[in-house]
């Protein structure tokens, strides 16, 4: 009996009848019945379907439960260097679908539906808990039946859970995403060394290179130890995007804007590594270019948010002003050069360490509730956070005019 179950597995097998084709039952129905599998009238009925369908291409877009093609040489796509621009400024969407994993909806969304198990957003770099943060405005909004949790990570907070640099934490973080235990992550990573502060005249030296997240030779140690810092935390996020990507899951990265002004003087910019530039030419990836003064910022602070699947994020940013370009005149705004004149690069740096403005905030929000209601609508997530995130869960609040600190040590 074993070895007759076997003879017929194999011979569905050889039909194309595999586990994952047919979701019902065989059932038996009025109509024709359809002609014995190999014979002339099966060949006929095949050639009749195939004119009237396109090609099946792969299993993931079709769900046909295995490739059906069976050619050895499968197009594939080769990208060059000379393919990828040098550096990313707008975009709304990359051309690569990856077969319907990296779409923006669709397929990836009924896969985010099947295998995200808690709707978890982390927001990284996050700096300490305050009124009115990204993190509350989450919290305290109507979710209807979806349970949404928000966690915030920073050392300020975790000294030592919040230090992403380290291995462990890159390994404890790329598993809840890939098992499903996290729908979203995002953040702004330290960007003190690659500010356009640097350029000025009397600024800090640049200590990153053109192209690679890491320093120049010749640094002092304590330089040094801060581009490897920050060069691991930004590949933290974007390695963190990329897995989300995969998922069906959400995400932001948000880094000053490149500076276009500077492009003689090869500025060191998030914006021009290779790791990023690859990452928007998936087809659920975006790139939005602003000034943060359209937001309420009191400076024009030109920034670039790579968002994954935040399509009511790109729109939201730039509704405002002249296409999310600064329209409130020629001298509205202290420029960054008059601030040189002033004061150090270092004070420079620190204030564009503050609290993004209520606004921002307030889009950022409103773009993830649109991504998880329109995603999760319906489904059975967990209503409890996991037990794995209760470490992470920090309840003090400090006042706005407390600055955050850096760590490089």
């Amino acid at each position: 009996m074993d070895q007759a179950d076997h003879a017929h597995t194999l011979s569905m097998r050889q039909q194309a009848w595999w586990a994952t084709k047919a979701l019902l039952p065989v059932r038996r129905v009025q109509g024709p019945m359809l002609p014995p599998a190999g014979s002339q009238d099966a060949s006929v009925l095949e050639q009749k379907w195939e004119q009237r369908l396109e090609p099946s291409g792969t299993a993931f877009m079709n769900l046909q439960g295995r490739r059906t093609d069976g050619s050895a040489d499968d197009p594939q796509v080769l990208l060059f260097e000379d393919d990828i621009h040098p550096f990313v400024f707008q975009s709304v969407a990359g051309p690569n679908p990856g077969d319907g994993r990296f779409a923006a909806s669709n397929l990836a969304r009924e896969h985010a539906r099947l295998h995200i198990k808690t709707l978890v957003f982390v927001h990284v770099f996050s700096g300490f808990r305050r009124e009115n943060d990204l993190h509350q405005l989450l919290e305290h909004q109507i979710w209807g039946a979806i349970h949404f949790f928000v966690i915030s990570i920073d050392m300020c907070m975790q000294k030592i859970e919040g230090n992403l640099a380290s291995s462990k934490a890159f390994q404890f973080w790329m598993h809840q995403i890939a098992t499903g235990q996290v729908c979203g992550m995002g953040g702004g990573p330290p960007c003190e060394t690659f500010t356009a502060a640097r350029l000025m005249e009397g600024g800090s030296p640049a200590a990153i290179r053109r192209f690679a997240l890491i320093g120049y030779p010749n640094l002092r140690q304590r330089q040094w130890q801060q581009c490897l810092i920050g060069s691991r935390l930004i590949r933290f996020l974007v390695e963190a995007l990329l897995c989300l990507a995969h998922t069906g899951g959400t995400g932001f990265l948000e880094h000053p804007q490149f500076p276009l002004w500077a492009t003689h003087k090869n500025p060191a910019s998030v914006w021009r590594s290779r790791e990023i530039r690859l990452l928007h030419t998936l087809a659920c990836v975006g790139i939005t270019s602003f000034d943060q003064c359209t937001l309420g910022c009191d400076a024009i602070k030109p920034t670039t948010i790579l968002h994954v699947r935040l399509p009511e994020l790109r729109r939201l940013l730039l509704a405002g002003g002249h296409g999310g370009r600064c329209n409130h005149g020629a001298k509205a705004h202290e420029r960054m050069q008059a601030a040189m004149k002033t004061g150090s690069s270092a004070q420079h740096v620190q204030r564009s360490t503050q609290p993004a403005s209520m606004t921002s905030l307030l889009v950022q929000s409103r773009a993830i509730r649109t991504f998880a209601c329109g995603t999760f609508a319906g489904c059975d997530t967990s209503r409890n956070l996991p037990a794995e995130f209760s470490q992470f869960v920090v309840t003090n609040f400090v006042p706005m005019e407390v600055v955050q600190p850096d760590y490089h040590g």
